[in-house]
C-alpha cells in the first residue's frame, strides 16, 4: 500500500501487547496499513506506537467509526509522556471526531 506522506507508525510495535484490558482489540491493526481494519479500545483504552527513535511529528491523523474525544501524547523515553499541542505544524493533536462522512455534534 502506498501513502501520500511518510507514515512513521506503519508496521511499528504497538502496546499494549498481551494481555490487554477487557474489550480492547490488538492495536497492531492500526499500523498494519489496511484501512479496512479497526481497533476497539475497550473502556479507558490507550494505545502506544513505538517509533523506535525520537522523530519529528508533523501530523497526527485519526479516523474513528464512532464519535470519540481523543488526544495524542509524546514520549522520548517510553516512561514519561506529554500531551501534544496544536504546535504540531498547526494541526490539532487532539479533538473530537465523528464517524467518517459526518461532522462532530456540538
Amino acid at each position: 500500500m502506498r501513502f501520500p506522506v511518510a507514515d512513521l507508525a506503519l508496521g511499528r510495535t504497538t502496546l499494549p501487547a498481551a494481555p490487554r484490558p477487557a474489550g480492547m482489540a490488538d492495536p497492531a491493526v492500526l499500523v498494519g496499513g489496511d484501512p479496512a481494519t479497526a481497533w476497539t479500545p475497550g473502556c479507558d483504552g490507550r494505545m502506544v506506537v513505538d517509533l523506535g527513535a525520537v522523530r519529528p511529528i508533523a501530523d497526527v491523523r485519526v479516523a474513528w467509526l464512532t464519535h470519540v474525544d481523543w488526544y495524542a501524547e509524546f514520549s522520548e523515553d517510553g516512561r514519561t509522556y506529554r500531551r501534544a499541542t496544536a504546535d504540531v505544524r498547526g494541526r490539532a493533536a487532539s479533538g473530537s471526531t465523528a464517524p467518517r462522512g459526518t461532522s462532530p455534534s456540538a
